[in-house]
C-alpha cells in the first residue's frame, strides 16, 4: 500500500512538472497567444519561480539546524538557492522601483542589478545562465544517475556528506528538459522563435520548483534521521534514493 501511494507521487509530481511547463505551447497549439504576465519580467511564472527558491532555503537551513555534526553542503545549497531567488528579481529593483546610475545600467545587458546579466562576467548575455544549468544538469542528472551506472564510486562520495538527489528528481529534470523542447518546437512552427528567452522562464521556473522538491526530500530525510536512544531510525536502502541518512 505504502509503495502504491508514493508510485502515485511520483507519478503526481512528473505530471505537474510536465503540465506546468507546457502551458505555453498549449497557448500556441490552440490558436491563442501567450497571456503576457506568464513569461514577462517579474510574471507569474518567474515569481513562482523565485518564491520556490526562497522556500527551498528555508528547508535547506532547517535540514542543517538538525544534522549532527552539521553538514555544510546543506547550508551552502541554501544560501546559493537564496542567492538564485534574488538573482531572479535583480534583488528587489525592479519590484522596488529603484533607479540604477548609468554607470551600473551600462554594465549589465539588461541594465539592472544582478549578476547573470552581468557584461563584466560574460561577454554575450546568457553565457552565465547557461552554465547554471549545465551545472544544474550535472548536479541533479548525471550525479545520481552516475552512481547508479557506478555504485562503487559511493564510497568516495560518502564521506563528503553531499546530498545526492533522488532518481525521482533527476527524472524531473529530464521531463522539465523534454518539456522545454516541446515549447521551442511549438514556437519554431508557429514563426515565433524570437520568443524563445522568454519562454525560457517557464523552463527555469520548473527547475526552481524541482529544486523546492529536492530541498524537501533533504528536509524529510533530516527529520527522519534523528536519533532514536542510541539508534537513528531504521531504513532500507530501497526506500530512499538520497544517500544513506547519515550523509544528511
Amino acid at each position: 500500500m505504502l509503495q502504491g501511494s508514493r508510485e502515485w507521487v511520483s507519478f503526481g509530481f512528473l505530471a505537474l512538472v510536465a503540465t506546468y511547463g507546457v502551458i505555453p505551447a498549449i497557448f500556441l497549439k490552440l490558436g491563442h497567444s501567450v497571456p503576457p504576465f506568464l513569461l514577462v519580467e517579474d510574471g507569474l511564472y518567474e515569481m513562482i519561480g523565485a518564491v520556490a527558491c526562497i522556500l527551498a532555503s528555508t528547508f535547506l537551513i532547517s535540514a542543517y539546524s538538525k544534522t549532527k555534526p552539521r553538514n555544510l553542503w546543506l547550508i551552502l545549497l541554501a544560501i546559493g538557492t537564496l542567492v538564485l531567488a534574488l538573482e531572479e528579481l535583480s534583488w528587489g529593483q525592479r519590484l522596488m522601483g529603484i533607479s540604477l546610475p548609468e554607470e551600473v545600467k551600462e554594465i549589465n545587458f539588461q541594465g539592472e542589478l544582478n549578476l547573470h546579466n552581468s557584461k563584466l562576467l560574460q561577454s554575450v548575455n546568457g553565457d552565465v545562465s547557461v552554465l547554471l544549468r549545465v551545472s544544474y544538469l550535472l548536479y541533479f542528472v548525471a550525479f545520481p544517475f552516475g552512481l547508479i551506472l557506478f555504485p562503487s564510486l559511493q564510497r568516495f562520495i560518502k564521506p563528503l556528506r553531499l546530498p545526492t538527489p533522488s532518481n525521482l528528481v533527476a527524472m524531473a529534470v529530464l521531463v522539465s528538459q523534454l518539456v522545454h523542447t516541446i515549447n521551442v518546437s511549438a514556437l519554431v512552427n508557429a514563426g515565433m522563435s524570437i520568443w524563445g528567452r522568454r519562454f525560457g522562464e517557464a523552463h527555469e521556473s520548473n527547475l526552481q520548483i524541482i529544486l523546492l522538491f529536492f530541498a524537501l526530500e533533504v528536509w524529510w530525510l533530516s527529520n527522519k534521521s534523528k536519533p532514536t536512544g542510541s539508534k537513528r531510525v531504521a531504513k532500507s536502502e530501497k526506500d530512499y534514493s538520497i544517500n544513506d541518512l547519515d550523509q544528511i
